[in-house]
């Protein structure tokens, strides 16, 4: 049964990636299919703990606008489909591929000098303003400023996966 959780979980991450790449958004009906794919299997009252946690952690940079809901979302939903490790790999590993593909867009287009205004109008505005606003304003911000997280989360679970089928995969190389 293993196997085809893990099955599960990359074709769900696969089918997020896919709606944020195209659309910017990812459908709550997928984010549903996760949480009930995930309590099929965990089907455990620390379940309903583990989709919470990333809600509570990530709450504060949806507030700022510095990611999506539907991204906090879809965090939670792999609080609930993976091991609390393999998850807390994901989250590291997301945003370090997500860095990784801004400062690659940043660079390429020439948008360095851009990005660090931003970043310095944005420090001004909150110090004299004397409270926390939002970062990214969509309408007002341009789209390339958007990196489609889910892809990101995307790639880190096939990290994640592949490396839980390590001595599997090290069997069939040798073989």
């Amino acid at each position: 049964m293993h196997f085809i959780r893990d099955i599960f979980i990359l074709l769900f991450a696969g089918a997020a990636a896919l709606f944020d790449l195209r659309t910017s958004k990812i459908p709550n009906v997928l984010l549903l299919f996760g949480v009930a794919g995930g309590f099929l299997w965990s089907r455990h009252p620390i379940y309903l703990i583990r989709l919470a946690l990333p809600l509570l952690l990530l709450y504060p940079l949806y507030y700022l606008r510095m990611i999506g809901a539907g991204d906090v979302k879809l965090f939670a939903v792999y609080g609930g489909l993976l091991e609390f490790q393999d998850w807390k790999a994901m989250f590291f590993l997301s945003f370090f591929f997500a860095a990784l593909w801004s400062v690659h867009r940043i660079w390429s287009k020439g948008l360095v000098h851009e990005r660090l205004q931003k970043i310095k109008s944005y420090a001004a505005g909150m110090l004299a303003a004397g409270r926390l606003s939002p970062y990214f304003v969509r309408g007002t911000d341009p789209d390339h400023a958007v990196i489609p997280l889910a892809v990101s989360m995307f790639l880190a679970v096939v990290v994640i996966e592949l490396l839980s089928y390590k001595e599997v995969i090290e069997m069939w190389i040798l073989a």
